[in-house]
């Protein structure tokens, strides 16, 4: 039996909730030494997609976070190990999977840890098996928490991470995971276990206090002479987590690694509950320190399970950058294979790119390109279980599916929305709206279809930066020059400027007016027959159809002469349109 089975093995007999699938799945596995796993890959045709066996996936998610696994959040809507609640993981993996939705993130260590309500110095006493450390519930100092021993693996953490990751796997839709190492800024740092009022190991014998003396030096290198030695020997427990980690999932095909969420907090928060005053690690900082995780990664993986045989290659690995400077420098490591960004845009203090931001800035990469936050809805995501609805606290299901549809029309390879709101109207319905929008994907040759320039040839729709400034915001794809199957595809939503820090799209508002849509197509000089869709965002039905005989222009770009008239009905918020040559 490989070494990474044993916790997920142990932990299905010591639980007899974990299903029977697992169980066989597990011993089936064991049993079969000559079993190689081949994680998800990426396309080679386009590096811009993942890939399992020969076919192209988008994977499209709703999470929340730090969730799953663990047993964080309050009432019983957050996606949770306790089993007492009805967002249990079990029950939140099965409804992702009926209705089409195909990926989910986990966290495995937060920096920080959590206060009460009324007072930042004094701690809440953390679930045993929310760290991969082992604890000690034994009070140290005046703030009522224990200690985590960084040196020492928590094997019921594991288990648990390992167990819905293994559920996940053996859903009738398979559930695919990127798992995040590092929050490095989420929770109070001196609550923590990487700080030194809770963070223990044994050195020389005796259990000493280690930690980070500030909290920046979590994501960069300290070069001081005074502290380097404390700040840099605590490498040697990140590395400790990144390994435990591929030692409990490396014999899944459905994972990859996220080293980080979001490592350049540029801004400095108000003071207070372990917030920083400032925060003084630069994109470069962050990018040294991520650059060595991921050499400890790729050679921890590939020495222990590359290289004997478990796997056939490496899991693949994301980073999330806030700056333009960051992705680059995400873009010169070989081993990096998939740059996330989060939300539709940040402001410029926060590091100025989010998800919308990387996608129309690198159109072109061969890199998989993932949002992997994104506003519940465009505003925020305030509120309790109990106050959310259609139109209240989570928002309404708009904003998300808009952010969704462009940035997949813009050659993402994943969206994972940030759903917090398992049992709100909204919630449910921002689910099956991405599993809409999964299925439209799939009608398209991701393989061979490109980002359409700005401003696209093959239809007049106008300049992005021209469309925005009056509320008018779209994605479109159009066929490669090489393709075989000619498609187009054009996204269309009518939002609000966004105006946060961390900004997600609002529906012009109250209430979103009617539009419709006067346009022209130019399809090429060859000449052909074809469909032209118009099709609901929210349903996935086709709202209208036009046959449309094309003599072939050289001169039409742009809506000139030898155009097509195209036009649309009338709709509330978005529309899409598909058209394909017959």
């Amino acid at each position: 039996m490989h070494a990474s089975k044993t916790p997920l093995l142990l932990a299905a007999i010591a639980r007899p909730w974990i299903s029977l699938l697992v169980l066989l799945l597990l011993v089936t596995t064991a049993g079969s030494a000559a079993a190689v796993v081949t994680p998800i890959g990426i396309d080679a045709t386009t590096g811009r997609y993942f890939v399992q066996n020969t076919a192209v996936i988008p994977l499209m998610g709703v999470s929340a976070d730090a969730a799953c696994n663990l047993h964080l959040g309050t009432g019983s809507d957050i996606c949770t190990f306790d089993s007492t609640k009805t967002s249990y993981y079990v029950n939140v993996l099965n409804d992702l999977s009926n209705r089409n939705v195909n990926k989910i993130r986990l966290w495995v260590s937060l920096n920080g840890g959590d206060w009460q309500p009324n007072s930042c110095t004094t701690g809440r006493a953390p679930h045993l098996d929310d760290q991969p450390f082992v604890y000690n519930p034994t009070p140290v100092g005046a703030n009522g928490i224990g200690t985590w021993r960084l040196d020492l693996r928590n094997a019921n953490f594991f288990a648990n991470l390992a167990s819905v990751v293994a559920f996940a796997q053996s859903r009738p839709n398979k559930i695919y995971v990127e798992v995040t190492f590092f929050a490095p800024w989420v929770g109070v740092f001196e609550l923590g276990p990487w700080h030194p009022n809770h963070g223990r190991a044994l050195i020389g014998g005796v259990v000493t206090p280690v930690g980070f003396s500030d909290r920046a030096y979590f994501v960069k290198p300290d070069t001081n002479p005074a502290t380097m030695a404390q700040n840099e020997g605590m490498r040697t427990y990140q590395k400790k987590v990144i390994d435990w980690t591929v030692d409990a999932l490396a014999s899944y095909d459905n994972v990859y690694f996220e080293i980080a969420n979001e490592p350049e907090k540029f801004q400095p928060e108000t003071p207070g509950c372990g917030a920083p005053t400032t925060q003084t690690a630069t994109a470069a900082n962050v990018a040294t320190w991520q650059n060595s995780m991921v050499t400890e990664l790729v050679n921890y993986e590939q020495t222990n399970y590359v290289n004997t045989g478990v796997l056939s290659r490496r899991h693949l690995i994301a980073v999330q950058p806030f700056s333009i400077a960051g992705a680059n420098q995400a873009f010169a490591n070989p081993n990096i294979d998939i740059v996330n960004g989060h939300y539709t845009t940040i402001s410029a203090a926060n590091g100025g790119m989010g998800a919308i931001t990387l996608a129309r800035t690198y159109p072109t990469q061969p890199r998989i390109l993932g949002s992997n936050e994104d506003k519940i809805s465009g505003v925020g995501s305030s509120g309790n279980t109990a106050s959310c609805n259609a139109t209240s606290c989570s928002g309404q299901p708009d904003s998300a599916r808009a952010g969704a549809w462009e940035f997949m029309l813009t050659r993402g390879g994943t969206f994972d929305h940030f759903g917090y709101f398992y049992n709100s109207t909204s919630g449910v319905q921002i689910r099956n709206q991405i599993g809409v929008l999964k299925t439209f994907l799939l009608s398209l040759p991701l393989r061979q279809v490109v980002a359409s320039p700005d401003t696209p040839n093959w239809i007049n729709i106008g300049s992005y930066a021209t469309t925005t400034a009056s509320n008018k915001y779209y994605a479109a794809l159009e066929p490669a020059s090489t393709a075989a199957t000619i498609k187009y595809a054009l996204y269309i939503h009518r939002s609000t400027t966004r105006n946060l820090g961390f900004r997600g799209y609002q529906p012009v508002a109250p209430p979103p007016g009617d539009y419709s849509e006067n346009l022209k197509l130019c399809l090429g000089p060859t000449s052909g027959s074809y469909l032209a869709e118009w099709i609901s965002p929210t349903s996935g039905a086709v709202l209208s159809f036009q046959n449309i005989t094309w003599p072939g222009s050289t001169t039409c770009a742009n809506g000139g002469p030898g155009s097509v008239n195209l036009n649309s009905q009338t709709y509330t918020y978005d529309i899409a349109l598909r058209v394909t040559k017959q």
